[in-house]
């Protein structure tokens, strides 16, 4: 059907203030992406079992975390998987979405730590890596790769160095207040890089799918 010119829109626009332009808040588009996205990174990851790349036993979604990969031998390790729409986006301390994940993770921690070999943070976005003339210290401390690698040397939390240490007790409030069970997680936590946000259908398909047992042959079509 058609509308005729100048005809109204049946009730309005929705969600204008005071008549002017008003973006709209519905964001189901975007949040459907990114639920495709996380469904794209469970193919990804099972496709690591497939090729023999990764002991993956099972591959349970939404069961715990976004996925929870089983081991051999009774062994598991939690996915969280976030995705960032932003420009050269990199993950920082001060990104909710991070600091959440680990929350989760030390959770999860606190519960089943004796079973878990690691906490995977997969996205499209990378950690924040300062570079070598970064002096500042809140910049340093952002880094969640830095608080990391001081985590994976020191024997407690308490050898923490700063700026890190800083950090690390910050997260501490955000995450449960439990700095034992942090330092435990962060311990095990790693990153993993994603396929970019847009276009990673075609990623997949040229990179991945080919890998797998019985479909080098396979044509693709865009």
């Amino acid at each position: 059907m058609g509308r005729k010119e100048n005809e109204s829109f049946p009730l309005g626009l929705p969600e204008q203030v005071d008549g002017l332009a008003t973006a709209p808040s519905d964001r189901g588009d975007e949040t459907q992406e990114r639920f495709r996205y996380q469904w794209a990174i469970g193919m990804w990851l099972l496709a690591q079992s497939l090729t023999g790349k990764r002991p993956i036993r099972a591959l349970w979604c939404e069961h715990h975390e976004d996925y929870l990969l089983e081991l051999p031998a009774g062994r598991y390790i939690a996915v969280q998987v976030k995705t960032d729409s932003r420009e050269n986006a990199r993950w920082r301390w001060s990104d909710d979405a991070l600091v959440d994940s680990v929350a989760r993770f030390c959770a999860f921690e606190r519960i089943h730590g004796a079973v878990i070999d690691g906490y995977e943070f997969i996205s499209n976005a990378a950690p924040y890596v300062p570079a070598a003339t970064t002096k500042r210290v809140d910049s340093l401390a952002a880094s969640p790769d830095r608080l990391i690698q001081c985590c994976s040397r020191a024997s407690t939390h308490a050898e923490v160095e700063q700026p890190y240490k800083a950090a690390f007790t910050e997260l501490v409030g955000k995450t449960g207040g439990d700095a034992t069970v942090l330092f435990q997680a962060l311990r095990k936590l790693r990153f993993a890089q994603g396929p970019v946000l847009r276009g990673y259908d075609d990623t997949l398909a040229a990179s991945i799918v080919p890998g797998l047992p019985g479909c080098a042959g396979l044509l693709t079509f865009s």
